[in-house]
């Protein structure tokens, strides 16, 4: 009987789980929709410049953009709202460890040589195993705009600003140091509905064959 009312709940849930996921792009599309027409039609005359021309062409390029931008973050939301994680929560956080060790276990060793390549290459097999689980920004006014978003959606606003935010400062100090420097910025989605934000940014090093 127990096993029967258990089941159930179980059964209760998964259902409940995949309408929320459909509820979500649902609600998203519907309001991405209303938002592109709400900007079109109060934008959509702005006199910018006196030549009805390049007037044109500045609207066109301002549309353009905000589509744009729109369009990629829409993109997002619906693609970590169909991603099926693979890790728990303490699967990723050893796996995260791991690579953590083997990082700073190649800094002892000298660079190019073969146990170094072999600890590069087993960071990278760690790095791909984690990075199944999650979606990825280049840009970091979009991991911004939707982690504002994605957080209102979920019920977590104020965690998402919180970690979105968090290394901005120092990837902003970086970038105008002229470097060569690899950003990424990535949501993490795992099972029973954790997520992890991380951003990232260091010099970019290239091995060599």
């Amino acid at each position: 009987m127990f096993n029967q009312i258990k089941k159930v709940f179980k059964n209760t849930k998964n259902f409940l789980d995949k309408i929320s996921v459909y509820l979500n792009i649902f609600i998203t599309s519907f309001l991405f929709l209303l938002i592109a027409l709400i900007i079109f039609k109060y934008l959509k005359d702005t006199q910018v410049l006196k030549n009805n021309l390049l007037n044109l062409i500045i609207l066109i390029i301002f549309f353009s953009a905000i589509y744009l931008l729109m369009g990629k973050i829409y993109y997002k939301v619906i693609k970590i709202s169909l991603l099926k994680p693979t890790l728990f929560e303490k699967e990723f956080r050893r796996l995260w460890r791991k690579r953590g060790v083997l990082a700073q276990e190649t800094k002892k060793i000298k660079y190019g040589s073969k146990k170094y390549k072999d600890k590069f290459h087993q960071i990278e097999k760690i790095t791909k195993q984690l990075d199944k689980t999650s979606i990825s920004f280049k840009s970091w006014l979009e991991f911004f705009l939707f982690s504002i978003y994605y957080g209102l959606l979920e019920g977590m606003f104020c965690w998402a600003i919180r970690y979105s935010t968090k290394y901005f400062p120092k990837a902003a100090a970086e970038f105008f140091r002229l470097r060569s420097f690899e950003t990424g910025f990535r949501w993490y989605k795992l099972k029973k509905y954790r997520y992890i934000i991380d951003s990232f940014i260091y010099p970019i090093k290239k091995l060599k064959n």
